[in-house]
């Protein structure tokens, strides 16, 4: 059940709310996503291509005001990496119901995961926390995304694989 402008029907659980909320949520940010992408795409496409957009064209296909679409563009230029599947996303998929639990863990449990680490180790007292993208999967499981059986078991397959690693490189 959807809930509608903070409406929430007697009936309805609070765990079912929970969910309802979060998928609202994945929706937008996975929206968000979209929006970047097909910028991102529209930007690749050569000055004089007929097929390519004005800023005003964009604001119309999107449904966002033109200074949203000059931060898009931004976004885009600046950081290029945003375009980049991650594994926030695979679980966002999960959440609305593009994909399943079995695929989702698939996906995330072959994942080829940076983890985070701290820029100066060489001194204590640095808070430079630099995050890697399995940063994203403990999010994740605080956020109420995944349960704590999925992160041990996307936990257990990364951490076979970076032990794999240590070991062909040490």
């Amino acid at each position: 059940m959807t809930i509608i402008s903070g409406w929430v029907p007697a009936s309805v659980s609070p765990e079912e709310a929970r969910r309802d909320a979060q998928a609202t949520r994945a929706r937008v940010e996975l929206q968000d996503l979209a929006n970047l992408r097909f910028v991102a795409a529209n930007e690749a496409r050569k000055v004089g291509d007929p097929d390519r957009l004005t800023q005003r064209d964009i604001h119309e296909v999107l449904g966002v005001s033109q200074p949203e679409v000059s931060r898009i563009l931004r976004r885009v230029r600046v950081a290029p990496d945003l375009l980049e599947r991650t594994p926030r996303e695979v679980v966002l998929l999960r959440t609305i119901g593009k994909i399943g639990t079995e695929e989702m863990l698939r996906i995330l449990t072959e994942w080829p995961y940076t983890f985070g680490s701290h820029e100066d180790v060489d001194n204590p007292l640095s808070e430079a926390y630099v995050p890697g993208d399995f940063d994203q999967i403990g999010e994740s499981v605080r956020g109420g995304l995944l349960s704590e059986a999925e992160y041990n078991q996307i936990r257990s397959a990364a951490g076979a694989r970076e032990a794999d690693a240590a070991t062909v490189v040490g």
